[in-house]
């Protein structure tokens, strides 16, 4: 088994005990790379599997959403931090190209909206605060990158 990199503790709603989480570091297998992960403490034996991506970060996010995928027929019984469910969000494809992930998240961004508005929030307020967040540090990402000096090309980490 590889070394773990993270874990969560889920606790049950309806009775004692606890369901474990964890993730572990990806390797490479192949031309591609492989994450395992497992879940315990739903029944007598462990959940295993393996996420496959074209790099560790894929692979990682990958793993994520098996773990999601796994706990979700038990979401409604299963707390973290106090909190129903998982906690393990949904990734946005963005396999479809720029256009349709802007899309996908302006849909979610409009729901988001409506939800805050049903409960007598506006959402102007936090929409122009991120906004303003997100150029500052856009700011602060190019001015960083006007101070890398040009360098041998290197090979990316995995």
């Amino acid at each position: 088994m590889r070394p773990l990199i993270a874990s969560r503790r889920y606790k049950w709603t309806d009775q004692p005990g606890w369901i474990t989480a964890r993730l572990f570091t990806p390797f490479r297998s192949g031309s591609s790379y492989k994450c395992q992960f497992s879940i315990q403490g739903i029944g007598r034996s462990k959940i295993e599997g393996y996420a496959k991506g074209t790099d560790s970060f894929q692979a990682v996010m990958m793993a994520f959403e098996g773990l999601r995928v796994f706990l979700l027929p038990i979401a409604d019984k299963v707390t973290f931090d106090g909190i129903l469910g998982s906690d393990i969000s949904r990734p946005i494809p963005s396999s479809y190209g720029p256009e349709k992930e802007a899309h996908f998240i302006a849909l979610i961004e409009r729901e988001l909206d409506r939800m805050l508005r049903s409960h007598g929030e506006d959402p102007k307020p936090m929409q122009a605060r991120d906004r303003e967040r997100l150029l500052a540090r856009r700011e602060e990402l190019l001015e960083l990158r006007k101070e890398k000096k040009p360098s041998r090309k290197t090979k990316p980490h995995h």
